[in-house]
């Protein structure tokens, strides 16, 4: 197998440029990179790579679909960014009805901008429009965050199967681990495609929490926090989940739990009977900073969430995975994340039981496999030097 270089320069990190390098909106004129994004793990992650194009003096236009609206551009307004380009906001759609209209968009907002790269960032119907329109208009594709599989294409629906088929449209893969990159050569990517930077969740993780806020009210302690919104644990998944929960709230009188919304609010309606228990307190959607400092003060989280397994390991906080197949098994190799299916309700309680009575440790003093809180500086490099090579200046399909 072909080895991938890693792009090592880590002398200075995005985390540390002022707020002020990323305002917003400016001109679009003679973009050299439109960085594209909808929902606000994307662009949490994606913040750190947009600074560090301009601190490179690229001209980096940022263009937001508003999958997520409010929560992305909120993200956004953590780091001091701003979109240049919004498209208009919609409310939920039908999976194929989003791809149709993000891709008729964003081909339109190419052709007027003319990048000379796009980059996209994980598995998103944003991340998947914006690639096939920038594919259709011959324009190099800057992937972040490629090549995590399940190699289940229903876990997780639709993601895998979406990043599965970017895959094939991208000029520049930067996996953030040796195992995302191993995936993306087993897949027949050439190894010159590849980069491994890191995952710029830890420099968007360490610029975060060094100015995070207080919630704006008070928190009962000590607490769990819970998230879930995957689609394929829709259902039965869902309520046997928020059954286990209601059961493990016997196990420790003191212990309180915390669960956030999600704007498709599946959970929360599989677990009205949870709700209402004494010691369950519903949370809405919180901006990222403070969302960061509840998490940090958790006694241990429960969720379906990607990004959190990957701040569990920044945090250092014990995660139950509730999903039948996790792409980031690097999380639970240093111990601090454990995965269970949610449909076996025995494997759940009991693993609920476990976090709740006696939680598990990772190793401290094992390394982030996630990164350094480099990799936006790495990428950034990357994109530098492909857009002074001839290949961002020759059509995609005549790259290879």
């Amino acid at each position: 197998m072909s080895s991938v270089p890693s792009t090592g320069d880590a002398k200075s990190s995005p985390s540390r440029t002022k707020q002020a390098a990323g305002r917003g909106p400016r001109s679009t004129a003679g973009t050299d990179v439109a960085v594209v994004l909808g929902t606000r793990p994307e662009a949490i992650k994606l913040a750190p790579v947009v600074l560090a194009c301009r601190r490179r003096r690229m001209r980096t236009t940022v263009v937001l679909t508003n999958q997520q609206p409010d929560l992305a551009q909120e993200a956004l307004g953590c780091f001091g960014i701003t979109p240049d380009i919004s498209l208009p906001p919609r409310g939920r759609r039908e999976l194929s009805e989003t791809l149709g209209e993000f891709l008729t968009q964003l081909d339109t907002v190419l052709r007027n901008l003319a990048p000379r790269i796009v980059i996209t960032q994980g598995d998103t119907s944003s991340a998947l429009a914006a690639s096939i329109a920038a594919f259709h208009r011959q324009i190099p594709i800057v992937h972040v965050e490629a090549g995590l599989r399940t190699h289940t294409i229903e876990e997780p629906f639709p993601e895998e199967a979406y990043r599965q088929a970017l895959a094939r449209f991208v000029t520049l893969h930067c996996a953030p681990t040796q195992d995302a990159a191993r995936n993306l050569l087993l897949e027949g990517i050439p190894a010159w495609r590849i980069t491994i930077t890191g995952n710029p969740i830890v420099d968007a993780f360490r610029w975060t929490l060094r100015r995070s806020r207080k919630p704006s009210v008070e928190l009962p302690r000590p607490y769990v926090v819970v998230t879930a919104h995957r689609r394929e644990n829709r259902g039965e998944r869902f309520e046997a989940l928020a059954a286990a929960i209601l059961d493990a709230t016997e196990l420790r009188p003191d212990l309180h739990w915390l669960v956030f919304g999600h704007p498709n609010g599946w959970f929360s309606e599989a677990a009205r009977e949870l709700l209402r228990h004494a010691r369950v307190r519903f949370m809405p959607p919180q901006p990222y900073d403070v969302f960061l400092r509840i998490l940090a003060e958790a006694e241990a989280w429960v969720s379906d969430s990607g990004g959190l397994q990957e701040e569990a390991c920044c945090l250092q906080k014990p995660l139950l995975i509730c999903r039948a197949s996790t792409e980031r098994q690097e999380a639970i190799e240093v111990g601090w994340c454990r995965a269970v299916d949610p449909s076996a309700r025995a494997s759940l309680s009991a693993a609920l039981e476990r976090l709740v009575l006696f939680p598990w440790q990772g190793n401290p003093a094992a390394r982030n496999p996630f990164g350094d809180g480099h990799a936006a500086r790495r990428i950034a490099q990357r994109v530098r030097s492909l857009l002074t090579s001839d290949r961002s200046r020759r059509p995609v399909a005549n790259a290879a």
